[in-house]
C-alpha cells in the first residue's frame, strides 16, 4: 500500500511492548532505576525513591485483589500530588484496573456528573479533599469505600498505609521476582479514565488504554535523566499525568512544588541545576515579569509550553530570564490524543522558526483535511 499523500506520518523506529500489561511496564522501568530518588518535595524536602514507588504499586495490586477488584472495574483518585499518586495509579494497572484521576477543583456536581460517568467502586482521595467531599461520595450508590492517604482513619475508611506498608502490619511486602501483573489486551482494554475541559459543556470521560499510555512512553524522551525536572502541572490533568509517568519511566527525578510560588520556583532550579522547565503560558508569563536577580538561572537550557501558544513577546523574555536558554519549546495535544501528538525532539530543532508545534511525535499519523 502506498502513503496517503495528505497523512504526515511520525518515525515508526520506536518499539511499543503492545501485548503487556502497562503496570508490568512500568514495574520494569522502576525496578531498573530503584536505588535512585524519584519525586522531592521542593518545600519539605521529603523524597521517596523508585523502589519505594514500586513497593507501594505491588503491595497496592495485591491490596485490591483482596479486596475484590478484578479487570476493568475503576479505582478514583481525587488529590493534590503527592507521593502516593502514582503507587496508586501503577498498582491499579497492574491488577487490570481502570483508573480515573478527578480534578481537586470540582465541586459536588461536577464531582457527582464525572464519577456516574466511570463508576468507581473505591475512591482513593486525600484527607483535605475528602473533608470537602465526604458527604457527596457517601451519596455515590456505586462507590463501596474510601481509601484515605496517610494513616488516618475516618468514618468507615481504609487506610492506604495499611494497604502497602509492611511496617503496619496488615500486609507482606510483594517481592518483585514473584509478583505477576493481571493480564490485559493492551490494545483494547482502557487503562485511564481522564476528563476532557467541559469546553463545550459538561466534562466528558475520555477512554485511554494501555497501548495509548505505552506508546507515549516508548517514544523518543528530552529529558536528560541525569538531571532533574519540576512537576508543578496537576498529575490529574493530562499533561502532568503523561508527562510525569514518561519521566519516572525513564528514570527522571522530579522535583514537587505542591502550590506555584515564584520564589520556590526559582529557588528549585538554582538548588537542582533543573536544566528543562515545563509549563503552561500563564506560569512562564509569571516568572519573566519577576524582577527577583537573586537565583542562578543558567542551568535552563529548554523550555516546554503547552495547553496555550505563547507570545513571541513573551518567547523573547523568557531569553532574557534565563541566559543560556537555546530553546522555547510547543507542542500540540488533547487529552483525547494522549497528551502530544506535535512536538520538539534533539533532532528536530529548528530554532528559527518561532512559534512552531514541532514535529509529529514517533508512532502517530496525523491527517490533513479541508475544515
Amino acid at each position: 500500500m502506498l502513503r496517503q499523500p495528505n497523512y504526515i506520518y511520525g518515525p515508526n523506529t520506536t518499539l511499543v511492548p503492545a501485548t503487556i500489561n502497562f503496570g508490568e511496564y512500568m514495574l520494569q522501568q522502576l525496578w531498573k532505576h530503584k536505588d535512585n530518588t524519584a519525586l522531592i518535595n521542593a518545600a519539605t524536602e521529603e523524597r521517596i525513591t523508585y523502589s519505594g514507588i514500586l513497593q507501594q504499586s505491588m503491595n497496592f495490586a495485591i491490596s485490591l485483589t483482596r479486596m475484590g477488584i478484578r479487570k476493568g472495574d475503576t479505582i478514583g483518585l481525587i488529590s493534590e500530588n503527592r507521593f502516593e499518586y502514582w503507587g496508586v495509579v501503577i498498582g491499579a494497572a497492574c491488577a487490570g484496573a481502570v483508573v480515573s484521576p478527578i480534578s481537586v477543583g470540582y465541586v459536588k456536581g461536577e464531582l457527582l456528573h464525572v464519577t456516574n460517568i466511570s463508576k468507581p467502586k473505591y475512591i482513593v482521595c486525600s484527607p483535605s479533599l475528602y473533608k470537602i467531599h465526604a458527604q457527596t461520595i457517601s451519596s455515590m450508590k456505586f462507590v463501596r469505600k474510601v481509601i484515605l492517604f496517610g494513616g488516618d482513619k475516618q468514618n468507615g475508611t481504609l487506610s492506604y498505609n495499611d494497604m502497602v506498608l509492611e511496617t503496619n502490619g496488615c500486609i507482606k511486602n510483594v517481592k518483585y521476582e514473584e509478583f505477576r501483573c493481571a493480564e490485559v489486551a493492551g490494545q483494547s482494554d482502557t487503562l485511564v479514565v481522564m476528563y476532557s475541559s467541559g469546553t463545550t459543556g459538561l466534562p466528558k470521560g475520555v477512554m485511554i488504554t494501555h497501548l495509548n499510555i505505552l506508546t507515549l512512553m516508548c517514544s523518543r524522551g528530552f529529558a536528560d535523566p541525569s538531571k532533574a525536572l519540576i512537576s508543578i502541572s496537576p498529575w490529574y490533568h493530562a499533561m502532568g499525568f503523561a508527562g510525569c509517568l514518561n519521566g519516572l519511566s525513564n528514570g527522571v527525578c522530579f522535583v514537587c512544588i505542591p502550590k506555584f510560588d515564584i520564589d520556590l520556583y526559582l529557588r528549585t532550579i538554582e538548588k537542582y541545576k533543573v536544566a528543562q522547565l515545563t509549563v503552561v503560558p500563564p506560569i512562564l508569563v509569571a516568572l519573566c515579569k519577576d524582577q527577583t536577580k537573586k537565583y542562578d538561572l543558567s542551568s535552563v537550557l529548554f523550555i516546554l509550553s503547552g495547553a496555550a501558544p505563547l507570545r513571541k513577546d513573551i518567547i523573547a523574555a523568557a531569553h532574557v530570564k534565563f541566559p543560556n536558554l537555546v530553546m522555547v519549546m510547543q507542542g500540540y495535544g488533547a487529552t483525547e490524543l494522549t497528551l502530544g501528538v506535535l512536538g520538539f525532539f534533539p533532532d528536530s530543532f529548528r530554532v528559527d522558526k518561532i512559534g512552531s508545534v514541532g514535529v509529529v511525535v514517533p508512532n502517530v499519523v496525523l491527517k490533513v483535511t479541508r475544515l
